[in-house]
């Protein structure tokens, strides 16, 4: 093309008597359409980056403004002393599964996000806002100052999404939490005030949700273990609380030979460990925020941090060498006292709240003897699934006693029946001073496993362990 173009501009130059003006004609003529084709790439490239920014900029525009107007109801609605005490005698009456563990709320703001995409900038679970409260303002968790800022891409939130939904049976609770307990509280939340729309509703009640459960969960810690263990709080900083959680609470119905196995393998499985085995975790971080011991808003952010501070000290020589002590004065003790003590005829309910793993086992135990029942505490580790076994009428029943500050999953369920093959028992029967999950009913009904949560020990209690 250049060539004809060329040859063209030299016919013309012969033909005009205009010679060897031909080249420099060629050359200015050439470099005229280039810079013309220049500045039109220029243009269309210009015009495509500003469109992006203005589809950017209308984006950032809607999420803000969802944002402020979330917020403002938020702010209206903590302010009425009516709807927060809903929202927490929830928590007390109801006590939700999808907030026993990070991983749970981690997957319902997922679903949550896929129905309302503009929630994405309220998501505990995206990394929106993770500074600390600016100007020490506690009852604000978004900072005025902030600009909307997401730790992923929205392509690998997407797959992230797919990823932790593709778990069907937590799927199906989210999905159940969603539809049932979660849209009555919404229908609630609306006769409070007259909102735009039901994404701003929801979004409106995730938040007062989130803020009611730190509030809520740190209430049972402090009752629990505040005037035991932390009485001098004004003078722990974070690191003391971790350690003493860690030294008292913890690991109270683990045995040191579980935690040794643990830590010295450090199995993959170990994080999985913290989220779903120690409800106790997710009470002490909602209680640390409360009292503003970890000033982080987030109680994503705040259970991570605090499980980084859990590997370092557990993963430490030293934790490692008292733990190996605790296991053999953990043996002497069984052997020194193999006759449990007997229980008080005051013994109430809150009581056994305070009780640690060994003695709601022991407590149990003498119950079951008080009841009639020929009893007996397996050994400490090893169990098989079984803590107790108990005989009456040539009927042999296995027990699981769990002593937990929240309710209980199918996994007690299923350790009891694995312990009946084990030990050939007739039946099972799943103990606690709280409740049961519905998955852990349903599992149980299926496999003729009994039952015992609160308000039924609390009534054995009244009638065997207070005469």
């Amino acid at each position: 093309m250049v060539i004809t173009l060329y040859n063209s501009m030299r016919f013309y130059c012969s033909v005009t008597n205009l010679g060897g003006y031909a080249i420099w004609t060629f050359i200015i003529v050439l470099s005229l359409i280039l810079i013309a084709l220049l500045l039109i790439f220029f243009v269309i490239g210009y015009s495509s980056i500003e469109k992006g920014k203005s589809e950017k900029l209308v984006i950032e525009t809607k999420l803000e403004s969802c944002k402020k107007e979330v917020i403002r109801y938020r702010n209206r609605l903590s302010a009425n002393k009516k709807a927060t005490q809903i929202i927490y005698n929830f928590f007390m009456k109801y006590d939700p599964e999808i907030f026993n563990s990070s991983y749970h709320i981690m997957v319902f703001e997922r679903y949550l996000y896929k129905i309302y995409p503009n929630s994405r900038m309220l998501l505990w679970s995206d990394g929106y806002n993770t500074t600390p409260y600016s100007n020490n303002d506690h009852s604000t968790p978004y900072p005025n100052n902030e600009k909307i800022r997401f730790f992923q891409p929205i392509e690998s939130f997407e797959k992230d999404i797919q990823f932790r939904l593709n778990d069907k049976t937590l799927f199906k609770k989210t999905e159940r939490f969603y539809k049932e307990e979660f849209s009555q509280l919404l229908e609630i939340i609306k006769s409070y005030e007259e909102f735009r729309s039901t994404e701003i509703a929801s979004l409106t009640l995730w938040l007062l949700l989130r803020e009611e459960a730190i509030k809520y969960y740190s209430d049972i810690f402090s009752k629990r273990y505040e005037e035991k263990y932390f009485n001098n709080l004004s003078n722990l900083d974070s690191k003391q609380c971790i350690e003493i959680f860690l030294k008292y609470i913890w690991r109270q119905d683990k045995s040191s030979e579980e935690l040794i196995d643990i830590i010295e393998k450090k199995k993959k499985s170990t994080w999985e460990f913290f989220y779903t085995e120690d409800t106790n975790t997710i009470l002490f971080t909602c209680f640390l925020m409360q009292k503003k011991k970890i000033k982080l808003n987030n109680l994503l952010h705040a259970d991570s941090k605090i499980k980084e501070s859990f590997q370092a000290i557990l993963f430490s020589e030293d934790w490692i060498k008292r733990l190996k002590k605790n296991k053999v004065m953990d043996f002497e003790n069984f052997l020194l006292n193999n006759d449990s003590k007997k229980a008080s005829s005051s013994t109430t309910i809150h009581e056994v709240d305070l009780m640690n793993g060994i003695e709601f086992e022991n407590f149990i135990n003498d119950l079951f003897k008080k009841m009639g029942y020929d009893s007996e505490v397996t050994k400490a580790s090893g169990d098989q699934g079984i803590d107790i076994i108990t005989k009456k009428n040539g009927k042999s029943f296995g027990i699981q006693a769990k002593c937990y500050s929240n309710v209980v999953s199918n996994k007690a369920v299923q350790e009891v029946v694995a312990g009946l093959n084990y030990y050939k028992l007739d039946q099972g029967i799943v103990i606690t001073n709280n409740k049961f999950t519905k998955s852990a009913e349903d599992l149980a009904r299926a496999n003729n496993i009994l039952l015992w949560d609160r308000e039924i020990l609390k009534d054995k209690i009244n009638t065997f362990m207070k005469r």
